[in-house]
């Protein structure tokens, strides 16, 4: 039976979107897997299955990535559902999402830009790898954050690979964030990320600009909001909502960025 989808992306980190009740009982981690391949399906970093719930504007989002692997959280991926569900589900403007990291609100600002709302955990902590000064600690899912002069003239596809597969993250693994120590003559700090279960670079990542920025906060007192400038340019903002007192202390962020839909189709398998 055909099902029907959208491609969307969020600052360039894209993904293929589906309605859970046109899903068709498919298993989802297989469906990704042929979804997400990019010479011989739609092609994204991952596939998003949305549900729409009882409660008035409550809807769930279940994120796989491009392996089949699944992931309890993805903050580009939560700003394209939270679009999806506005212009496609019959949702407003504001939207509570159940993910496997919690409830989550999202607002709808504009006609391309959402913001979602988390509380994040701020035990990142810090190690040695590679020679390298790593913070390491979740937003959602796990991320390292490395401070570089240059993420643009940097390794980040073979450094990232070999920091997201080391022993010290063993079994799990982890994203990896390599950011710069100063903002740029925008006010923007710049940010590129290796993703586990992309297993390579994307444009941009949402977890990992709260993990960077929660870093930049605490090692630089970068003051909120916080803007990261992705691979391909676009903007990231990540505002403080409420901080404890200390490095390890829990704090809610708002990630505010661009979501949009590309096209819209059928799938034939």
């Amino acid at each position: 039976m055909p099902i029907n989808f959208v491609k969307m992306h969020g600052a360039g980190n894209d993904f293929v979107v589906l309605d859970e009740k046109n899903a068709c009982g498919a298993d989802f981690s297989s469906l990704a897997l042929k979804l997400c391949d990019r010479h011989r399906g739609v092609g994204g970093d991952g596939m998003i299955i949305v549900s729409k719930l009882d409660a008035l504007d409550e809807f769930r989002m279940d994120f796989f990535n491009s392996d089949g692997s699944r992931a309890s959280m993805c903050g580009n991926g939560l700003r394209c559902a939270a679009l999806f569900a506005h212009k496609r589900m019959g949702g407003g403007k504001k939207l509570l999402f159940h993910t496997d990291s919690g409830r989550l609100p999202s607002e709808i600002i504009g006609t391309d830009r959402v913001k979602i709302v988390m509380g994040a955990v701020c035990e990142f902590r810090k190690t040695e790898l590679l020679g390298m000064k790593v913070l390491y600690g979740n937003t959602g899912v796990p991320h390292a954050v490395i401070f570089v002069q240059d993420p643009l003239d940097f390794d980040v596809v073979g450094t990232g690979r070999r920091i997201r597969n080391h022993e010290f993250f063993s079994p799990a693994g982890t994203n990896v964030n390599f950011v710069s120590t100063s903002p740029d003559s925008s006010g923007a700090y710049r940010i590129r990320t290796y993703e586990r279960g992309v297993e390579d670079e994307t444009c941009a990542c949402g977890t990992g600009a709260l993990a960077s920025a929660l870093c930049l906060f605490s090692q630089f007192g970068a003051k909120s909001p916080v803007l990261l400038a992705t691979r391909q340019n676009d903007i990231l903002k990540v505002e403080k909502i409420e901080s404890g007192a200390s490095f390890g202390a829990v704090c809610a962020l708002a990630l505010e960025g661009p979501a949009a839909e590309v096209f819209a189709g059928e799938l034939l398998f």
